[in-house]
């Protein structure tokens, strides 16, 4: 029986959504945590049901730490905690998982600090807890490309900058990690060099720890999945790329849409993001003089419209 699987509300956690950095985890319950970690870790591997191999693992010292992984599948959490050789305080940003998954409950044993990604204040929060976390001498394991991966080419998304912001605060080191799974789902971690990101500037720093992500995610790619010829990509391999996605969000049931949050990604602020730039685009009135340039960009707008996957999941999610 996959117990993520169960719908229920758990009220249990409600406070875990409202708690304030001040009145966050004392140093006793994070001690505790720390001293049953080793059978929490092995449970939670074990509620996956998948084979799991890590293959490679960083010596480090008897310090915490800032774990931060790629992120784009259902089990990829559960994972990233029960790989670890240390107890490490996951950060979690999904609101209806947290309410309803009773899987939850097994995190908040291991040790989650929760994250309204719409919400500044809420970001803010959950920074301080991972400071107070770190500080503690427990470490802490971050997915910072926010939603899952869902690109078709980029090996890891641009990073939120927790781990930079983190690090500069307490002096910790960031651990790059990958986690794989392959076309039988069997599911390998690599962990790189842990690295002191405070030495650089945000932008280089951030740039540094996304190239190892991607490094360890490719090096992955490259021994465990399964070679694919062109002639094997036939109809619409963008809307085919899209529904096995759909799939992957779809293996755990949710109680509403949740696509808003769920699929939140970084932006930067001097950026225009793509979808702003179609809203103008879908607004330009065609006429004689403009009908040359902007026809075919509206009627190629049109076409693209079908690949945008929030409304994809929008529409398709419960079904």
């Amino acid at each position: 029986m996959n117990l993520g699987n169960i719908c229920v509300k758990n009220t249990g956690l409600k406070n875990l959504v409202v708690v304030s950095p001040e009145k966050f985890k004392s140093n006793t319950k994070m001690k505790i945590r720390r001293i049953i970690s080793p059978l929490i870790r092995k449970i939670i591997l074990f509620s996956t049901g998948k084979k799991i191999v890590v293959e490679q693992y960083p010596q480090l010292e008897n310090d915490s730490y800032i774990f931060s992984s790629t992120h784009y599948f259902t089990e990829d959490i559960q994972v990233g905690i029960g790989a670890l050789d240390r107890n490490s305080w996951v950060l979690i940003g999904t609101t209806d998982q947290l309410e309803h998954n009773i899987m939850m409950y097994g995190g908040w044993l291991n040790g989650i600090i929760y994250v309204d990604r719409n919400d500044d204040q809420s970001r803010k929060d959950s920074l301080k807890k991972m400071e107070h976390v770190l500080e503690q001498g427990s470490s802490v394991l971050i997915y910072p490309e926010g939603g899952w991966n869902n690109t078709e080419n980029l090996l890891v998304q641009k990073l939120f900058a927790g781990p930079y912001y983190l690090s500069c605060a307490t002096s910790k080191k960031v651990v790059p990690m990958a986690i794989f799974k392959s076309d039988d789902s069997s599911i390998y971690v690599r962990a790189g060099k842990a690295m002191d990101l405070s030495i650089y500037d945000k932008k280089e720093a951030l740039t540094i720890l996304r190239d190892a992500m991607a490094s360890l995610m490719y090096g992955l790619i490259e021994d465990h999945s399964k070679p694919l010829q062109r002639s094997e990509l036939t109809g619409d391999i963008h809307l085919s790329y899209m529904e096995e996605r759909c799939q992957e969000y779809i293996s755990t049931p949710w109680t509403r849409d949740v696509w808003d949050e769920e699929l939140t990604i970084y932006q930067e602020k001097d950026v225009c993001a793509p979808e702003k730039v179609r809203e103008v685009v879908d607004q330009v009135h065609i006429t004689k003089e403009n009908a040359r340039i902007f026809a075919p960009i509206l009627v190629k707008r049109e076409e693209d419209k079908k690949y945008d996957f929030k409304k994809y999941m929008k529409k398709n999610w419960n079904r």
